[in-house]
């Protein structure tokens, strides 16, 4: 392509022991193969980068994985103690020293230009790891939740330890009947999300070899710096008499959708039982804050949407 390059953030988030540095090294250096000039950058305190890359990554932007182009950091919040260190590599400000950090202004130019870097789908995208367990995908939820309100763009999700079909020990069976539930749900809840699936690895993915090889089975011959998708899986709009949640239903199932039979609060998710063509279909969705505070008032299908209201009863009292 002609002209400039434009630069692209990815993070990588999810639980503890997810893969997050497995996959973001792996990332970095599949797009280092490509040409990209790649920074990978770990804020993880166990330093999982270096056992990855098997290399000793510092806490300034270390050459690695045998290439020119690929660089990785490791970055310790707590001794750093400021975000400036953090975020310095992606906002191209440098960092000011302890005693200038002080000067609020300084602060808020390197925060300011994150946000604007942060919010822009064509630059940055959050990319979603769990593995196939309950716990794991349920935290993702709340996160996928978060970006939408915050107006984060989550292009990609990857369900990450997934016990191939070939293994069929018998030792192995409830677990690979209980991920096959899960997976589902993951594909449901995360709608419209495109989500990738990565097998469990026969040992840990340490070294060059094994992260490219990870590299290359979970994007092909695809660029993992495109964009996979850019939109919202959950829209909230507020209004004068309280809140509007809209969750696209999944399409091959949309037009089986009948009616809305049961929706009641579940903690912080509201459980909503819908009549298909095939039964009963119930989803969990996570809420934003400002609804816990709300009286649940109706739900029902509309365009292939499923719109839930909420009334903000105190609202009402000062009206």
């Amino acid at each position: 392509m002609g002209g400039e390059k434009k630069m692209r953030v990815i993070f990588y988030t999810g639980k503890g022991g997810s893969g997050k540095s497995v996959i973001s090294s792996a990332t970095a250096l599949k797009l280092s193969e490509l040409g990209y000039e790649t920074l990978v950058i770990s804020s993880d305190p166990a330093h999982t980068i270096s056992d990855a890359f098997e290399t000793q990554i510092q806490y300034t932007p270390t050459k690695t994985g045998g290439s020119d182009k690929l660089w990785a950091i490791q970055v310790d919040p707590i001794k750093e103690a400021n975000i400036a260190k953090v975020v310095e590599p992606i906002v191209g400000v440098p960092t000011p020293s302890k005693e200038v950090i002080s000067e609020d202004i300084k602060l808020m130019e390197i925060l300011g230009r994150l946000k604007n870097i942060i919010v822009d789908r064509e630059v940055t995208s959050l990319r979603l790891i769990a593995n196939p367990d309950a716990f794991s995908i349920q935290n993702l939820r709340r996160t996928h939740l978060l970006a939408n309100l915050y107006d984060i763009n989550v292009d990609l999700g990857i369900m990450n330890k997934v016990i191939p079909e070939k293994v069929s020990d018998s030792y192995f069976k409830e677990w690979k009947d209980a991920q096959e539930k899960y997976l589902a749900e993951a594909e449901a809840a995360f709608y419209p999300l495109p989500l990738k699936r990565l097998r469990l690895f026969q040992s840990e993915v340490k070294g060059l070899r094994l992260l490219s090889e990870l590299g290359d089975e979970l994007f092909g011959d695809e660029d993992p710096a495109k964009v996979y998708f850019e939109g919202k899986a959950i829209k909230v709009t507020e209004s004068n008499y309280g809140l509007e949640v809209i969750v696209p239903l999944p399409l091959p199932f949309a037009s089986k959708y009948k009616e809305v039979c049961e929706v009641e609060r579940a903690g912080e998710d509201l459980s909503v039982v819908i009549s298909t063509d095939v039964g009963e279909v119930r989803n969990f969705i996570p809420l934003p804050t400002i609804a816990h505070i709300m009286k649940l008032d109706r739900a029902k299908l509309l365009n292939d949407e499923l719109h839930i209201y909420f009334i903000d009863e105190k609202g009402d009292e000062r009206g």
